[in-house]
């Protein structure tokens, strides 16, 4: 038997970039406006310790400069959540599933189900007010989920587990 190693036409083969992709609830934005308002509320605290344990930041100067470098840098945060909470979607395809995120730094994460080990569906403290939930899909080879699609209603999250499982022949008990 004599090898044979065809070549492959990469012009015949399909652009995962021409998947139409599902985008994720907007109501995901109101949970990452409270992360968000977390965040800076905790900026501000140590900000706030600082300077009143600082006998030299106690000029008016300073605590400008800082309240500014806060208020610009909290801005700029906003801004980047919301272009790339635009760009959060997702596809499930027969033999994988798909996740887009990213706006300065953009990433299509593609799974196939035959190398999924489990997944899990996860419901934060901001998510489970809203009834979102996040996926979190596990591959060998590490501890941190692959992919996490976060913004999905609790019941679109429990059915794509479900479809996962039933993909991966996944024990639903165990994972």
């Amino acid at each position: 038997m004599e090898f044979q190693n065809a070549g492959i036409d990469i012009s015949q083969i399909p652009r995962a970039e021409d998947v139409p992709l599902q985008p994720i609830h907007p109501t995901y934005l109101k949970v990452l406006k409270a992360q968000w308002a977390l965040a800076w509320l905790v900026v501000v605290a140590i900000a706030a310790v600082f300077i009143y344990f600082s006998k030299n930041l106690h000029q008016p100067t300073w605590i400008a400069l800082i309240s500014l470098a806060i208020l610009g840098g909290s801005l700029l945060n906003w801004v980047l959540i919301k272009r790339s909470f635009q760009r959060k979607a997702y596809a499930v395809r027969e033999h994988d599933i798909m996740y887009q995120t990213g706006w300065l730094i953009q990433s299509l994460r593609i799974c196939p189900f035959n190398r999924i080990q489990h997944c899990s569906v996860e419901v934060g403290l901001f998510e489970r007010k809203y009834g979102l939930a996040t996926l979190s899909v596990f591959t060998a080879g590490g501890n941190e989920a692959d992919m996490k699609i976060p913004g999905l209603t609790t019941d679109a999250a429990a059915d794509l587990r479900e479809l996962i499982t039933r993909k991966t022949g996944i024990d639903a008990s165990t994972s």
